[in-house]
């Protein structure tokens, strides 16, 4: 025999026989979905996990897919082709190229691209593309990427190359190839299973063989493949494996453990080699190869590791390590590092031992739980799941007592608490003996009904359910009754004891249905705390279950007002409640991981509470627990940390360290796009998901929807984010894994995408994406060319209006100087011809006549009439000047000028000396500026003649930015008196100013008179 069957054998002895080792306690708690979460139909018929880890789930109406955060369902539209080809979905496979394949029931195959999210779907046709029947069941794809499907009319394979199917209705002549389920092994061959044969090919779809085998079959229903490669079948008449023992022949074999002849509808093996068994009717089972613990799982609403259904159809091992289980009432999950609570099915409450019954107090000593329930106190060994015996000796044994509390005593020996006295647990070589205690005698110890009890020093302190409090003296053995009196307020407010403790420093502290009491030492009065005496006075409920003192304030857990606060020093009370992230207000436990962290079991879940903060982690149903809904005295602690609670489901016990820590690495996965208050459609988010890049415009706003791709446990992740254009350190992106993309100014920008879990300690891999914002058409290269030419343009064309505007408006001006030097020529030959000609004929005729008279009256007359006539013509020859435009520049000005000074000079018989530059500029000078300057001069000149009393007179006239006029005589000087007398030198200086120059009188040697005129104002 070849050593591998050998070796084959010693495995299937190994199953046949398992070793009765002990079979440790696991985790395991199911998380639930139902159309109540988002399902399109609470019957699940298959799960499969695509390559990008977002999960498919076939149903009985719709193909649901599910992200870890939200589902989204797929139906069959009528009249739409590109939707899936009917609702039934049987099976789902995906081959190399990302497309995803479904089997549905009475219509065909349909096939998903990935990329515009649009279906493809084949039916029975007579053409290439058609399958052999409309009823497919199950798909699988083989290591050539050809997709094979199953029906109960044959076999049809898909080649991608020649998109095509081939067809095989029957392997033997007459024989219908009815298949029921086909599965690959490692090797990769293909088995086939029909209602009583299995057949195989080596992928060679021409090449298919039936297989002899030692038993007879009837209903094969599933092949799997452990990591031996060794196979097993799930068949309507139970479980078996079975190797191969020839080329056409196999050896079947019924497992020991699993030996019913039950209906199996499916098999799945988990990372850690265990096996699952899916049954049509009767549930789950669980083999562990490792201890031989064979474990059966029922239909049970009421805790976390109970089924949905017992009538289950597919079991699923996905990518990440996750059982998926589905049924007829909904899909459940189980992920082994998600689950952070011990659960333990001995203690459930549909264990025989348990069932019917609440547990209240517990006690845990290495692995040995002590338990006071409503139906007894159990011992029990969470090792290997089993009840330890107790030996009833008390007078009720018959009687139906609830146990309230378990507490140490001394060593092998507890005490209990009851609505029937005080018992005593003492372990023996046996198990363990429940009695009364010795030590307590008197009848109140067994009629009275106790909650707890403390032990310290000579005294015992019990609280009752209704009678106060009682101290007890061990010494004496006196007791001291501390009760409500009515007529004391300052005795207990209330007579039913919930819980006593003792504070830091040694009070008591009573928990009681009126609030709060506190008896200090060597106090003989209570202060209490009560409900209704006003906010930060009184408590918010009357009811309190728990106390916790951290030292500087006092915590109450009250049933129905959340947890109160009492700060010591200041005796205010704060409240918090589900407003602040309570999971309840009905607080049953208080159960301090240490000062700054205490674990409260309420109502609705289990809460953490960080007493710094005053933050909450709430954990509920779906994290693991049997139950949301928690018992009052039923929580403990061990030297290991290690914090056990019971609850109306039974116990969970959990390490704090191990709830803050998550080994599943979460995914990161584009799942919507919305732009501009609109998601855009899948294919779009597809594309993007694929290549990651984006490209928007520039002010359109853009807003990320990612999904972490994790479905087990508790997962409340938080996306972060950089920008590396942006030298941006990681940052944190909004609730619900949405990243926003902003106002981002044109550019490239890589952002790299991460997402961590909720306790931050994993994070996913790095996800990239390249974000383009494309620029607005006014900051494209294109669109700033065209603005620069469309800019020079309007520049020319206002240039061209502007200089056509000044040249009409020249040519107007021009032509209305035109007019102007017409008429001041006009009006100066008509001065100089008719008025000058005038004036001319009247001094010659009075001079004419001067000569000729002898009457000296007369001849003076005459004499004045020259004289006036000469001055006339003299003024209006210079009038005559100043209107001729040809005079209009400097050098007529200063020859003029020059010419006048001369010819007065002389006739005064005064020496002038004129000196003027050797080369005059061409400098316009207009008409009333001309006149002005010479008036100047002429002034100046009347003054010389009329005041200074001089022999010579120097003129100097220099031009360069002005136009600078000296005007010195060597007479007496200027004379202060004379500068109030006559308009001549405010006329001058009223001339000047006009012309926006300086004039300056210098009195030394003589008279300077000095004129400095900007040449540019000469003609302005």
């Amino acid at each position: 025999m070849p050593s591998y069957r050998k070796i084959h054998l010693i495995v299937i002895l190994i199953l046949v026989f398992p070793f009765w080792g002990q079979a440790q306690y696991y985790n395991l708690a199911f998380r639930n979905y139902s159309s109540i979460d988002g399902l399109s139909q609470s019957e699940v018929n298959c799960v499969f996990e695509d390559r990008e880890g977002f999960l498919w789930i076939g149903t009985g109406y719709g193909l649901t897919l599910y992200d870890g955060k939200e589902f989204k369902t797929y139906y069959n539209r009528v009249g739409d082709t590109t939707s899936i080809g009917g609702n039934v979905i049987i099976d789902i496979a995906q081959d190399k190229k990302g497309f995803l394949w479904f089997s549905i029931y009475n219509s065909g195959i349909s096939r998903l691209n990935p990329v515009n999210k649009k279906f493809e779907n084949y039916q029975p046709s007579k053409k290439k593309n058609g399958v052999i029947s409309d009823k497919m069941n199950s798909l699988l794809v083989d290591r050539n990427d050809k997709v094979w499907a199953s029906s109960p009319d044959g076999l049809s394979v898909y080649d991608a190359e020649s998109n095509s199917f081939y067809n095989i209705s029957s392997i033997k002549a007459g024989e219908k190839f009815s298949i029921n389920c086909m599965e690959k092994d490692a090797n990769g061959k293909i088995w086939l299973g029909t209602a009583n044969k299995i057949y195989y090919s080596d992928g060679d779809v021409r090449h298919i063989r039936e297989l002899k085998k030692n038993l007879p079959l009837n209903g094969i229903n599933s092949f799997q493949f452990d990591s031996r490669n060794t196979g097993w079948l799930a068949t309507d008449e139970g479980l078996f494996s079975f190797e191969m023992t020839g080329t056409d022949s196999i050896t079947l074999v019924r497992p020991a453990f699993f030996n019913a002849k039950k209906r199996v509808k499916d098999i799945e093996f988990d990372g850690d080699g265990n096996l699952w068994i899916g049954m049509r009717t009767d549930g789950l089972a669980i083999y562990f190869p490792k201890t031989g613990f064979f474990d059966q799982l029922k239909e049970d609403y009421s805790s976390s590791r109970g089924l949905l259904s017992n009538r289950l159809t597919d079991l699923y091992y996905d990518n990440s390590g996750g059982m998926w289980i589905s049924g007829e009432n909904g899909l459940q999950s189980f992920h082994n590092a998600a689950q952070k609570f011990n659960i333990y099915p001995g203690l459930s409450n549909v264990s025989d031992m348990i069932r019917g019954s609440t547990i209240y107090g517990l006690y845990v000593e290495n692995d040995l739980f002590l338990l006071a329930t409503s139906g007894g106190v159990i011992a029990y060994n969470r090792v290997n799941s089993h009840y330890l015996p107790i030996d009833i000796r008390h007078e009720l044994k018959d009687a139906s007592i609830r146990f309230r509390n378990v507490q140490k005593k001394d060593k092998d020996k507890w005490w209990v608490t009851s609505d029937h006295g005080m018992f005593e647990l003492v372990r023996n070589s046996k198990g363990f003996v429940l009695q009364r205690p010795p030590s307590l005698k008197d009848p109140v110890f067994r009629t009275l009904s106790f909650r707890n009890y403390l032990n310290t020093g000579n005294s015992y302190w019990f609280g009752t359910t209704d009678n106060g409090v009682i101290r007890y003296d061990r010494s004496s053995g006196i007791q001291e009754w501390l009760k409500h009196d009515e007529r004391n307020t300052l005795s207990l407010p209330d007579a039913i004891i919930n819980k006593i403790a003792y504070d830091r420093d040694g009070n008591l502290m009573v928990g009681h249905d009126n609030g709060l009491s506190i008896l200090y030492k060597g106090a003989r009065n209570f202060e209490s705390y009560i409900y209704g005496e006003g906010l930060g006075k009184g408590l918010s409920n009357k009811q309190v279950y728990d106390m916790f003192d951290d030292g500087a304030r006092i915590w109450i857990a009250t049933f129905g007002g959340g947890m109160n606060i009492l700060d010591k020093k200041t005796k205010k009370i704060t409240y918090l409640t589900k407003k602040n992230g309570l999971c309840d207000d009905a607080v049953y436990n208080i159960m301090p991981e240490n000062d700054s962290v205490l674990w409260l079991a309420t109502n609705k879940g289990l809460s953490r509470l960080n007493t710094r903060d005053l933050s909450f982690r709430n954990y509920e149903k779906n994290d693991g627990m049997p139950s949301e809904e928690f018992n009052m005295l039923s929580a403990y602690k061990n030297d290991n940390g290690e914090i056990f609670m019971g609850c109306v489901a039974g116990v969970i016990s959990f390490h704090p360290a191990n709830l803050a820590k998550n080994t599943l690495l979460p995914g990161v996965s584009l799942t919507k796009i919305r732009k501009s208050g609109t998601y855009l459609d899948d294919s779009t988010t597809a594309v993007i998901n694929r290549d990651r890049k984006i490209v928007t415009k520039f002010g359109e706003d853009l807003f990320l929807e990612f999904s972490p791709m994790t479905f087990y446990g508790v997962s409340e992740p938080e996306l972060t984010y950089r920008i590396l254009e942006l030298n941006e350190e990681w940052k944190l992106g909004e609730a619900g894994g949405l990243l926003p993309l902003v106002k981002f100014e044109p550019g490239d920008y890589t952002i790299e995408i991460r997402i961590k879990n909720y306790a931050g300690s994993e994070s996913s891999r790095t996800w990239p994406l390249t974000y383009t914002v494309l620029p607005p058409i006014w900051k494209t290269l294109g669109f700033r060319i065209s603005v620069i030419l469309l800019l020079i343009l309007l520049s020319y064309l206002a240039v061209r209006a502007y200089i056509s505007r000044r040249l009409e408006r020249q040519r107007v001006m021009f032509l209305r100087q035109q007019a102007v030097e017409q008429e001041r020529s006009r009006i100066s030959a008509e001065l100089h011809d008719d008025i000058g000609g005038g004036l001319t004929a009247i001094r010659l005729i009075s001079e004419m006549s001067l000569e000729q008279e002898s009457n000296p009256v007369t001849s003076r007359y005459l004499q004045k009439i020259s004289s006036s006539s000469n001055e006339l013509i003299q003024k209006m020859n210079e009038i005559v000047w100043a209107l001729n435009i040809n005079n209009d520049n400097l050098q007529s000005l200063i020859a003029y000028t020059r010419q006048y000074a001369v010819s007065y000079m002389d006739d005064l018989n005064i020496d002038c000396h004129f000196g003027t530059p050797e080369k005059i500029p061409d400098v316009s000078v207009n008409g009333k500026n001309r006149r002005s300057v010479f008036l100047l001069v002429k002034e100046s000149l009347n003054n010389v003649a009329k005041h200074a009393q001089c022999s010579q007179v120097d003129i100097r006239i220099d031009i360069d930015d002005s136009l600078h006029i000296e005007i010195a005589d060597n007479g007496k000087g200027f004379q202060k008196d004379m500068s109030g007398r006559g308009n001549g030198l405010n006329n001058m200086r009223k001339r000047v100013q006009a012309m926006k120059g300086q004039m300056e009188i210098l009195n030394g040697n003589g008279t300077t008179m000095v004129f400095d005129i900007p040449v540019r104002n000469l003609n302005a």
